[in-house]
């Protein structure tokens, strides 16, 4: 006895049914468990993580303030990556941009950038060192002189 396409689709629906929620059971387990505590961006922090990423913080701007930019920059790198919170995430940039990692400053940069503003996009090709970019966004902003 052959399946006839109707039949065959109704099984295919009746598979995908009961397979969809089982694979993102799977998938958000597996995300709760992979993304480090304290830096996940889908959930609110706990207290603990909250302290933490305080400690994370001040003991940045220390380093930062004594022009330890190695240490800044390595530290935040290994605690969360190119996912740092917001309290974070400047400090990370502006190592990077100190020792000379330009694409990885732009990179980090670029999450906190309103893409609408073309001077923040000026900005984003002069941090790259983009000269030819820089110019032809700020060139429209600029005012000449016959014209008001």
């Amino acid at each position: 006895m052959k399946a006839t396409p109707e039949t065959r689709q109704r099984m295919l629906v009746a598979i995908t049914a009961t397979l969809t929620p089982l694979m993102l059971w799977i998938v958000v387990g597996l995300y709760d468990r992979l993304v480090p505590q304290g830096f996940s961006s889908r959930r609110e922090l706990s207290p603990e993580g909250v302290r933490r990423q305080a400690q994370t913080r001040d003991a940045l701007v220390n380093a930062a303030m004594e022009g330890e930019w190695a240490v800044v920059a390595k530290r935040a790198d290994e605690t969360c990556g190119s996912e740092c919170p917001p309290t974070i995430l400047p400090l990370q940039a502006e190592a990077h941009w100190r020792l000379g990692n330009r694409m990885q400053a732009a990179s980090l940069w670029s999450r906190t950038l309103s893409w609408e503003s073309p001077v923040a996009q000026a900005d984003f090709q002069a941090l790259k060192g983009d000269k030819k970019n820089y110019v032809s966004f700020v060139a429209p902003l600029l005012v000449s002189p016959g014209r008001v």
